[in-house]
């Protein structure tokens, strides 16, 4: 078992137990980021939560080194069962969404999320998606059909989100409101 795997388990799913130490390091040793993804296949459903949470953090800084990494992600984030894990990786996704190399894929998995059973996964794919239509208008038509029936979700917070995404999906001069958008890569927005 790798060390990173060890750092990852500490805690429960309620916490991000040592996510942020592990990002941290890998931002002094993005060597060890191949280690950060098998973490991702952990049996332990926390170590790969703050696995996924560890990624974020870091894709936030090294998108191109995570990005190596994007089939990986995407099938983390239609099979794993681990809420934590899903909303990280459609997190990661809008940080990535800079390659348009990423964009077919990240699209059609964040599409998916859309349908996600965990309200917080179902936030974050909007927030990404939202963010994939501004950098790329021509796709803004499949991303707003895709959104606009969670403006009638079942939690409020998913709801608000989604009609808030669409007016920025629709209205280019809004800006995105402050927390949507977490990577420094991404600021034009």
């Amino acid at each position: 078992m790798s060390s990173l795997r060890d750092w990852l388990g500490e805690g429960d799913l309620r916490s991000d137990g040592l996510a942020n130490q592990v990002a941290e390091l890998l931002g002094q040793r993005p060597d060890l980021l191949p280690d950060l993804i098998d973490a991702l296949t952990s049996e332990d459903p926390a170590a790969r939560g703050h696995a996924a949470d560890a990624l974020e953090k870091v894709a936030r800084t090294q998108p191109r080194e995570v990005m190596a990494f994007l089939p990986i992600l995407i099938r983390a984030a239609q099979h794993d069962p681990v809420g934590m894990v899903r909303w990280h990786i459609a997190m990661t996704l809008g940080h990535l969404a800079i390659f348009p190399e990423s964009i077919p894929k990240a699209l059609d998995a964040l599409i998916g999320l859309l349908s996600d059973r965990n309200a917080l996964v179902r936030s974050w794919a909007v927030t990404s998606l939202c963010i994939i239509s501004r950098l790329y208008p021509e796709q803004t038509e499949v991303v707003v059909d895709a959104a606009t029936p969670l403006v009638r979700d079942r939690s409020a917070a998913v709801s608000k989100r989604a009609r808030r995404a669409l007016e920025l999906m629709t209205i280019p001069a809004l800006a995105f409101p402050k927390g949507w958008i977490k990577s420094g890569h991404i600021h034009s927005l």
